[in-house]
């Protein structure tokens, strides 16, 4: 995976850094060189003082600080360059057509990126997309996380894919009883840029009894259930929610 432009620069910059801060602190290491006094005429030689000690840090000392610093500059480089920011789901976004139960035309056909819903607002992850459909009925969703799951009897993935669960969470803000629906229109962006929709049929297996009616002022988790491919590492989630006159995305970074 190629690493982002602007990644490798954060990267050079931190160690540019660091470099000229071990210079200075060798630097001041070192013991400054003996000046020849200038010759002056005899003085009476006034009493001995106790002379201020100075702390001069052995040059061993010096090295092994300049090592450390570069070693843990090295580490958060690595951090940094590793993490999965989620650029590419948006630079060079792929599809991964054959991964849902269902598709979002309702029909059997492979996705392509032109599926995908457009970008929406990006909220911090556990914050919440507020959707008011109207005065009496209001509710609210938010991600709070993604994790994989084990396969059992029942919960499978394809061959060369794993299952990764997206922790939704629904709310009911109004004054009536809606019906959940925080994974009708869920995708996922892997830290290569290939998107995913959500799968329907493995999600409906972890559905809790009683959760397809949300009560007021109740909640409800939800654990919305992908197909990435083996190696694949969550980026970013992206959810649509379709009131009567209009339509709401947001995007939540994993990472």
């Amino acid at each position: 995976m190629a690493v982002p432009r602007k990644r490798v620069l954060r990267c050079a910059a931190v160690a540019a850094v660091t470099a000229v801060i071990v210079a200075l602190v060798v630097r001041a290491g070192r013991r400054p060189r003996a000046q020849v006094p200038e010759v002056e005429a005899p003085k009476p030689s006034p009493e001995p003082q106790p002379a201020a000690s100075r702390f001069r840090p052995p040059r061993r000392w010096v090295a092994t600080l300049a090592v450390a610093l570069l070693a843990a500059v090295g580490g958060i480089a690595a951090i940094i360059a590793t993490r999965p920011n989620g650029a590419a789901c948006l630079s060079k976004p792929g599809m991964m057509p054959d991964t849902a139960g269902e598709y979002v035309s309702g029909m059997p056909r492979p996705l392509t990126i032109e599926d995908l819903p457009a970008p929406g607002t990006v909220i911090k992850l556990g914050d919440a997309m507020e959707i008011p459909e109207s005065d009496e009925m209001q509710h609210d969703l938010s991600v709070r996380g993604a994790k994989g799951l084990e396969t059992t009897s029942k919960l499978r993935a394809t061959d060369g894919r794993r299952l990764v669960s997206v922790l939704v969470r629904e709310r009911n803000t109004g004054q009536m009883t809606i019906i959940p629906q925080g994974d009708d229109q869920a995708w996922l962006c892997d830290a290569d840029g290939t998107w995913y929709q959500h799968d329907a049929a493995l999600t409906a297996l972890l559905a809790e009894a009683g959760s397809d009616r949300l009560e007021p002022g109740r909640q409800v988790d939800q654990r919305v259930v992908f197909q990435l491919r083996a190696g694949a590492r969550p980026s970013r989630v992206r959810i649509v929610q379709h009131a009567y006159r209009w339509t709401k995305t947001a995007d939540w970074k994993l990472g």
